[in-house]
């Protein structure tokens, strides 16, 4: 019982309450650091504004109701949440970005629609939030807004995300809708593809991202 309440204690200390940790899944949008470092990567820039630390799932490429090794309709996309978690569920919640290859891969939305239940009915059943961010301005796939091969516009897939997002109820999701700025390819926000972000945009990009969440009471 001493050693117990001992490593008790040591666990106390060693991770202030004040601290909250986040697991992301996102794709390059939030994994690369083009035109700049990765000090400037979104998470870093929170990190070193507030008591938040980020544990990133994704990777450039990846897409949300995708197959297993680009996808996160995956079987097992609990147990990965778990082991990332860690021991007594200590990580906070559940940062969602992926969504944008979705439409580049041409993925059925029964398949993105089953994905984000992926998440979301972890995040209920382990009593954890996710933030659902909204897919930010895409030139390639909202220039005429066109529809892709599995019959998606860029629209169709944020409004099922703000609509899944809403059916869980507040306690297991907060959607954040892009602001203003990332309605549209404002200047210095996006390098020559039209989809990547420039640091300038990746900072717009953070502060965006905590403006959602202090005001959902999130951080």
């Amino acid at each position: 019982m001493k050693f117990i309440l001992a490593a008790l204690a040591f666990f106390a200390f060693a991770t202030p309450a004040a601290a909250q940790r986040w697991i992301v899944a996102g794709d390059s949008i939030v994994t690369l650091a083009t035109g700049g470092t990765p000090r400037d990567l979104q998470w870093s820039l929170i990190t070193q504004e507030r008591s938040v630390a980020f544990e990133n799932i994704g990777s450039p490429g990846m897409t949300l109701g995708g197959p297993p090794l680009g996808g996160f309709n995956d079987p097992e996309i609990g147990e990965t949440l778990d082991r990332m978690c860690g021991a007594l569920s200590a990580c906070t919640g559940l940062i969602v970005q992926v969504g944008v290859n979705d439409w580049a891969a041409n993925v059925s939305m029964a398949n993105i629609n089953a994905g984000m239940d992926r998440f979301l009915n972890w995040a209920s059943s382990r009593g954890k939030t996710v933030l659902m961010l909204d897919l930010i301005y895409y030139r390639d796939g909202e220039l005429g807004a066109p529809v892709n091969a599995a019959g998606n516009t860029v629209s169709s897939i944020r409004l099922a995300r703000a609509l899944r997002c809403g059916a869980a109820g507040p306690s297991v999701c907060v959607f954040a809708g892009r602001p203003a700025n990332f309605n549209v390819a404002t200047a210095g926000y996006y390098q020559s593809d039209g989809t990547h972000l420039t640091p300038a945009g990746r900072r717009a990009y953070a502060t965006w991202v905590e403006s959602a969440a202090s005001a959902a009471g999130l951080f």
